[in-house]
């Protein structure tokens, strides 16, 4: 039965085009970091283009570099995007109807001032979560270190946790290896409907034509 359902918040409580790839893009924290060049020959050895910041760190660390100092550039930054076209998000309303069951929580590999930046921007009720938290990027190993955390501190068993993710080697393959339940999101909320209607979890059907959208410049 589940008891808890964690989200992931980049690209899964919002999908759609951001926008301003130069301002987000960690190639930018890596120049910052390490100057001019360091990107592209990391790139060429270990293809980090298509990883996250995390991966990123590990490449660094096991060049023998500076990690921490990317690190620390990385959640020093407050990456602000600008929206070129329109984003769309899940309604406050689904997050209140399922707080009143399970409790819900954010993990992100994202530092906590960007969340609350953008729970602002997109008018996310933070009071529907019960704690979001943050992977510390060079203390924990994976997100499963925060799973950890959680199952140990507020005292739930694996079984009893939703896992609800966009990175299949960032979300969804810590939470499996625990044991826990999980969602590998590919970018269609009906998908996350669909599998909590069929799953008794909450009856989405309402949300699916309820749609959020955040457009540029607003």
């Amino acid at each position: 039965m589940i008891r808890a359902i964690i989200f992931d918040f980049d690209s899964t409580i919002y999908i759609g085009d951001i926008g301003d790839s130069d301002k987000r893009n960690d190639k930018t924290v890596v120049r910052k970091s390490f100057g001019e060049g360091v990107y592209e020959r990391l790139n060429k050895k270990y293809y980090i283009d298509k990883k996250d910041i995390k991966d990123i760190i590990d490449v660094c660390k096991k060049e023998g570099m500076d990690y921490k100092k990317l690190a620390t550039c990385f959640e020093n930054e407050l990456f602000i995007h600008q929206i070129k076209d329109k984003i769309e998000i899940l309604p406050n309303e689904f997050f209140e109807e399922l707080s009143e069951k399970y409790d819900l929580y954010i993990v992100s590999m994202s530092p906590i001032h960007y969340l609350e930046y953008y729970f602002s921007l997109y008018d996310i009720n933070q009071k529907c979560f019960k704690r979001f938290l943050n992977l510390n990027l060079i203390k924990h190993t994976s997100k499963g270190d925060v799973f950890k955390f959680l199952i140990k501190n507020e005292k739930y068993k694996p079984n009893e946790i939703l896992m609800i993710g966009d990175n299949y080697s960032h979300d969804i393959e810590p939470a499996l290896k625990l044991n826990m339940n999980a969602l590998h999101f590919r970018g269609d909320f009906n998908q996350i409907y669909d599998y909590m209607t069929k799953n008794n979890i909450c009856d989405c059907t309402k949300y699916k034509k309820n749609r959020k959208f955040i457009y540029a410049n607003q």
